[in-house]
C-alpha cells in the first residue's frame, strides 16, 4: 500500500497476571500493538492508573510505536490487572478487577483531534463497556469519530452481556468478530434462539447491516460470513503454550489484510496464520520471527 494504515483502538490496557509473571496485554491493546508491528499506524484511547503499573504500561506503548496521546492517568482508580489461571489445554479464565481502563472520558477536544487522525479503522470490544463512564466513551467514538471501517471484538468476561449494549455496537459494527461460544451466547440473546456460526452471521448481517462476521473456533480455525458468501477457513494444527492473545493477533492480522484491499476469506488466512503462532508462544504479544513476518507479507501483498 502507498498509504499506510491509520488504526484508532479504544478500550483496556492491563496487566496479564500469570503466576509470578506479568504480561501487558487488553484485547484493544493487543489488536493496536500487532497491527503496529505489521506496518499500521496505530493511536490508542486508554486509562491507567498513577501508578507503577501505569508507568510500564506507558513505557510498553511507547516502545511498541503506539500512539500515547490519549493515554489518560486515573487518580484514583489503579491500572488494570487480569489475574489468569490456565485450565490443562491452555485456556485461561480471568478476574479482572475494577480498574482505571472503566474510567476512560472523552472531550469535545479529544473527539476533535481523533477525527484530525482520521483512522482508517476504528477497533473496540465490549468489556470495557461494563462500567458506565467507559461506555459512554466508546459510544461517542462510535458515534461521532469518521473511519472507514467499525471492527467490534467481542470480549465476553465476568458475565457482562447486556443486550442494549450489543444492540448498540451491532448497529455501528461494519466488522464482528465473536467466537463459537460467544456466537450462541448473542444469538439467544438478540434472536431468541442458539444459532450455529453460519446462521447468526446470516442473521445478523440483514438484522444490522454487519459487512462481515467472523466466528472462531479456535484449533478449527473461524468461519466467514459475509452477504454473498460463507466459508470455513481451516488452520494448522499447532501446540498450543497459552491461548491468551492468540484472538487478538487474529485479530490484528485479519483487519491489517483486509485494509490492505484482500477479500474476507484471505484475510481470515492471514489472522488464522497469526493466531497459531501466537498460540505457541507465552503471552499475548510474542515478539515476530523472520519467518512469520515473510509470510504475512506474502499474505498480505498486492497482486497486482
Amino acid at each position: 500500500m502507498d498509504k499506510k494504515i491509520r488504526a484508532l483502538s479504544v478500550g483496556a490496557v492491563l496487566w496479564d497476571v500469570i503466576g509470578d509473571q506479568e504480561y501487558i496485554g487488553g484485547a484493544p491493546y493487543n489488536v493496536a500493538v500487532n497491527l503496529k508491528k505489521l506496518g499500521a499506524e496505530s493511536m490508542f484511547v486508554t486509562r491507567v492508573g498513577n501508578d507503577e503499573r501505569g508507568d510500564r504500561a506507558v513505557e510498553e506503548m511507547r516502545r511498541c510505536g503506539v500512539g500515547t496521546d490519549f493515554v489518560q492517568r486515573d487518580p484514583v482508580f489503579p491500572t488494570g490487572v487480569a489475574l489468569a489461571t490456565l485450565d490443562g489445554a491452555g485456556n485461561a479464565s480471568y478476574e479482572i478487577p475494577h480498574a482505571s481502563f472503566d474510567e476512560i472520558c472523552l472531550t469535545e477536544k479529544d473527539i476533535n483531534a481523533l477525527n484530525a487522525f482520521a483512522p482508517d479503522v476504528v477497533c473496540f470490544g465490549s468489556f470495557e463497556q461494563r462500567c458506565e463512564k467507559s461506555r459512554l466513551a466508546v459510544r461517542s467514538v462510535l458515534e461521532r469519530v469518521r473511519a472507514k471501517t467499525v471492527f467490534f471484538d467481542v470480549n465476553i468476561r465476568m458475565g457482562f452481556c447486556e443486550r442494549e449494549v450489543f444492540d448498540f455496537c451491532f448497529r455501528h459494527t461494519d466488522v464482528l468478530k465473536l467466537n463459537e461460544d460467544e456466537c450462541a451466547l448473542l444469538s439467544s440473546l438478540l434472536y431468541g434462539e442458539k444459532m450455529e456460526p453460519a446462521a447468526f452471521g446470516k442473521k445478523t448481517i440483514a438484522e444490522y447491516g454487519v459487512s462481515v462476521v467472523l466466528v472462531t473456533l479456535g484449533a478449527a480455525g473461524c468461519f466467514v460470513c459475509t452477504e454473498k458468501a460463507q466459508a470455513s477457513v481451516p488452520t494448522e494444527p499447532v501446540k498450543s503454550a497459552d491461548t491468551i492473545g492468540a484472538g487478538d493477533a487474529f485479530s490484528g492480522a485479519f483487519l491489517y489484510a483486509y485494509l490492505s484491499g484482500k477479500d474476507p476469506v484471505s484475510a481470515a488466512k492471514c489472522g488464522n496464520a497469526l493466531g497459531a503462532y501466537v498460540a505457541q508462544r507465552t503471552g499475548a504479544l510474542p515478539a515476530f520471527d523472520q519467518e512469520i513476518v515473510a509470510r504475512l507479507e506474502k499474505m498480505t501483498a498486492s497482486e497486482d
